[in-house]
């Protein structure tokens, strides 16, 4: 059980850190996350670029998918 929560906690700490850096650029676009400003409106492009930005969505897929596999005996 310890091994099991070792793990868990750093592959959730990972998607909580991916989720932190998202969440970053959405700032200043969105308030509270509900109300979308309206220079965000007009397009919104990530300060990292639309590349880094993918591909922090993809690892934070990943670590969710990984820690729900693991938590399930899936891994």
């Amino acid at each position: 059980m310890k091994h099991f929560r070792s793990v868990a906690g750093v592959v959730l700490q990972d998607a909580q850190d991916t989720w932190a850096e998202l969440w970053k650029e959405l700032q200043g676009k969105v308030t509270d996350g509900v109300m979308i400003l309206p220079q965000a409106e007009r397009g919104f492009n990530p300060d990292c670029g639309w590349p880094e930005f993918l591909e922090k969505m993809w690892r934070l897929k990943h670590y969710l998918d990984y820690a729900r596999r693991f938590s399930t005996g899936e891994v």
